[in-house]
């Protein structure tokens, strides 16, 4: 029976120490990661931009107006996608409300001379 408890006690010494080995690393990595965070963000200040040197390098290659043409090839697929399912759901396009509006502005202007 001693030996139980005697286990049973050495069971709970090592529960604590584990316990408080792993307090102890909870407070040393919260002490120093704000230490660690500020270096890191002084060595990004230090170091150039990667996008910047990889622009640079291929610059004189004509890829930085392709990436621009694709971007805009892109954008303007997006803009189709989104007339056509606006379309769909019966709302008018910007152009669609100009000529509209346009339309209503010169039979303004005749019922407006007939009246005179």
């Amino acid at each position: 029976m001693q030996a139980i408890f005697q286990l049973g006690n050495t069971a709970m010494s090592t529960g604590r120490t584990v316990y408080l080995a792993g307090l102890g690393v909870a407070a040393t990595v919260t002490s120093e990661y704000k230490k660690v965070f500020d270096q890191m963000v002084e060595k990004g200040k230090e170091t150039k931009d990667p996008a910047e040197t990889v622009a640079e390098k291929v610059n004189g290659q004509g890829v930085v107006s392709r990436i621009k043409d694709m971007g805009d090839q892109v954008g303007n697929k997006v803009q189709d996608s989104v007339s056509y399912t606006f379309s769909r759901m019966g709302i008018p396009t910007r152009q669609e409300i100009q000529d509209l509006t346009r339309s209503v502005e010169q039979l303004t202007e005749k019922v407006q001379a007939l009246q005179a």
